[in-house]
């Protein structure tokens, strides 16, 4: 948050201050913060060298949006750049608001005329006022940062969501399981900003939705269901999908061994028109696997009546590989049939590249869009609907709840994700456990100590500026003080009296 003042105010001890002139990134950035609008930067090698920089201190202002996918490429870079990097000064980051960018404006205005005077001719006359000369007229940007002592938090207590929607068993025996899944939380290099809204804010709301809408279906004809579905939110999703592998080691015999398939959810809410959707998978189903193949054949079909082209991303699986990129790879590496379905046609390289800082919207109508795709798609699944014949979501618009699920993207938006906000009995969690127990039977949260990583409370905080003179003007007004005292003890004592005294004193 960024205040714009004149006259500076107190703050409480509980505070570090610190405190910044401000100076244009190109410009003279000695012993002073740099502030560095990103949409000005075109190459990572710009921030590499302003690192190495002479600036005190670094401020990132991320600007509005919409972004460019080079934009979004550049951020990706700069946040594995800082996220493998030791830096030896403060380093902040800053959405645009109207008055930092008049701040930011006025440091690149002064850049530009210094810039200009240089290159005038030599013969024009250059010559500087008094008061220019002695840099009493000059006034300077004062940046003060209110940031809290940063406290290492070593462990936290994350957990996992889970319930089902059961239907009687016409057998006697358990029913087969098919599972939806997706991770909710969000991790930055920068960690209070990144809200991750599309990765992986469009999952939370896809699955969410899906089972207010399935529920219903399971509440009045549960005679006519012969499959079971587990609805899963993982946490740790995006530290190699740690929380999904806990998961599974925890996970009774009873589910697992009737666990049929899993589609996990991740970024489905990309900006943009296109109506591309991609099932990344580590193998495609084999001739017997009925379950997998009727599903996909369904997911064609539907893809198809709905105008959305639906494309199959075989990527093989290691059980040896550091980086996991997709959250189906962790079922897939017990053996569990699994698929993500997702906007984006390529795996994520980095942890650090999955919530970038300008992942702060989402594309409402592709989000409702997927979610009338899986619904009717599980529909027909699960009540064998002629696809050629039957499509519910021509026939009834209302499924979907769409204040429903702009409500819940509103409050993805406001809501931080990073682990540190989500461990177990936080507000966002006690929320989506209160919704899986409205809708699911035996709604459970399975918590976890999760150490992998050293986290970090308390890294953001307040930023005030204040117009000011240069701090010489103190020395100018020093130098006048003592010479007003001085002549006044010679108007008291005399001159050769006050001579006479100083003579004395320096001879003691």
């Amino acid at each position: 948050m960024f205040q714009y003042e004149k006259n500076e105010t107190q703050y409480g001890s509980q505070y570090s201050v610190l405190n910044y002139l401000g100076s244009y990134f190109k410009g003279d950035c000695l012993r002073k913060i740099a502030l560095v609008g990103l949409n000005e930067i075109t190459k990572l090698s710009e921030i590499e060298a302003l690192v190495k920089s002479n600036a005190n201190a670094i401020l990132f202002i991320v600007p509005k949006g919409p972004y460019p996918k080079i934009f979004n490429e550049l951020i990706s870079q700069i946040q594995v750049f800082l996220s493998q990097q030791t830096i030896y000064l403060p380093v902040y980051f800053a959405y645009e608001t109207d008055e930092l960018k008049t701040l930011y404006n006025q440091l690149k205005d002064e850049y530009e005329k210094e810039k200009r005077g240089e290159k005038k001719p030599t013969n024009v006359n250059t010559r500087k006022t008094f008061m220019e000369y002695i840099n009493i007229k000059e006034t300077y940007l004062h940046f003060s940062l209110n940031i809290k002592e940063p406290k290492l938090k070593k462990k936290l207590n994350l957990e996992n969501i889970y319930g089902f929607l059961e239907a009687p068993s016409q057998t006697g025996t358990p029913n087969p399981i098919i599972a939806i899944v997706a991770h909710y939380d969000s991790l930055g290099v920068i960690s209070d900003l990144p809200q991750g809204v599309d990765s992986n804010g469009s999952g939370i709301i896809i699955l969410l939705e899906l089972i207010r809408i399935l529920s219903k279906l399971y509440e009045n004809y549960e005679s006519m269901l012969k499959y079971d579905i587990l609805f899963v939110l993982t946490s740790a999703g995006n530290e190699n999908f740690k929380g999904t592998d806990i998961f599974l080691n925890n996970l009774d015999p009873s589910v697992s061994e009737n666990l049929q398939y899993v589609l996990c959810l991740d970024s489905l809410g990309a900006l943009g028109e296109d109506n591309n959707l991609y099932l990344h998978l580590s193998r495609y189903p084999r001739e017997y696997e009925v379950t997998p193949n009727k599903l996909y054949n369904i997911f064609n079909l539907t893809s198809k009546n709905m105008g959305i082209e639906l494309n199959y991303v075989k990527k093989k699986v290691f059980l040896t590989e550091d980086f996991v990129p997709w959250e189906h790879e962790q079922f897939s590496k017990r053996k569990i049939i699994s698929a993500t379905l997702s906007n984006l046609d390529k795996p994520y390289e980095n942890i650090f590249t999955r919530n970038l800082l300008t992942d702060v919207d989402m594309n409402l109508n592709r989000v409702k869009l997927n979610i009338k795709f899986i619904a009717e798609s599980l529909l027909k699944f699960l009540f064998d609907f002629d696809n050629t014949k039957y499509n519910i979501f021509k026939e009834d618009e209302t499924l979907v709840d769409e204040k429903n699920v702009e409500s819940m993207s509103n409050y993805l938006k406001k809501t931080s994700r990073f682990p540190l906000a989500i461990e177990r009995g936080s507000k966002f969690n006690n929320d989506l456990f209160n919704y899986f127990n409205s809708y699911l039977q035996k709604a459970k949260r399975d918590s976890f100590e999760f150490n992998d990583y050293n986290f970090y409370e308390n890294n953001s905080g307040d930023i005030k500026v204040y117009m000011v003179k240069s701090k010489i003007i103190d020395l100018y007004l020093l130098f006048a003080i003592l010479v007003y005292l001085f002549g006044i003890f010679v108007y008291i004592k005399g001159f050769k009296g006050a001579l006479r005294d100083i003579k004395s004193g320096l001879s003691e």
